[in-house]
């Protein structure tokens, strides 16, 4: 059988986070509830309006592929001194919580036109990793976005950006991959597929004639899903 990967997609505001979810989904999403807080007095409230959403998304990908669901999540904010956006972090986190979807990795997008600030994603993912760790959570991948829409862009161009990062990640010991992305179906089925060829822990079969995949666990997000309209490329 083959497991599910439930991976987030997390990066600054304009990175292209719904539209890489959009090119391999083509699913009705399933929006997760918001998350209770107590306050000081005990009684229970709710976020307030217009709070942004977190939604799971199945990819649609053939039958005998891995199955990936992607969690859609809001952009992070910029920090004074890059300090990472724990506020967007904690919400991804209690809501992925009240609804019992455990990650097994996270993506994170970075617009090439404004790869500035390594230490931003640095930060964000040392985060993002420390509020998600689990002996499930193994996959960290920094992908370059919007390759396709700038003329002016040199084959190099994410050369720096990357550099520090991994300069920066190693002082972490975060291991990671890296991928460029352009917004074609082909180039996201790629990101994952390298993802799927990593996983080393737990085995990938192919399957038989008649068979469906599997979530390794209720709390995979595939329980979220099964009532979800989804179709196949």
């Amino acid at each position: 059988m083959i497991k599910t990967l439930v991976l987030a997609v997390i990066g600054p505001h304009g990175a292209g986070k719904t539209s890489f979810i959009h090119s391999v989904t083509d699913c009705e999403p399933v929006t997760l509830p918001q998350s209770p807080a107590l306050i000081e007095d005990g009684h229970i409230r709710y976020e307030p309006p217009g709070v942004p959403e977190v939604s799971l998304h199945r990819c649609n990908f053939p039958p005998g592929q891995t199955p990936f669901i992607l969690v859609d999540t809001p952009g992070l904010c910029a920090r004074p001194h890059n300090i990472p956006d724990c506020e967007t972090i904690d919400l991804v986190k209690a809501r992925l919580d009240r609804a019992g979807v455990r990650l097994h990795g996270v993506i994170y997008l970075q617009c090439i036109m404004e790869a500035t600030s390594a230490d931003f994603a640095v930060r964000n993912l040392g985060r993002f990793r420390e509020v998600f760790q689990s002996d499930e959570f193994r996959h960290v991948v920094v992908a370059t976005t919007f390759w396709d829409v700038s003329p002016k862009l040199e084959p190099k161009s994410d050369e720096f950006f990357l550099g520090e990062f991994r300069r920066l990640g190693a002082s972490m010991q975060m291991e990671h991959q890296t991928a460029r992305l352009y917004n074609d179906l082909h180039s996201s089925a790629a990101l994952l597929e390298s993802i799927r060829r990593a996983s080393t822990f737990y085995p990938f079969w192919i399957l038989e004639p008649g068979d469906e995949p599997v979530a390794d666990s209720p709390e995979s997000g595939e329980g979220i899903l099964v009532n979800s309209k989804c179709c196949t490329m």
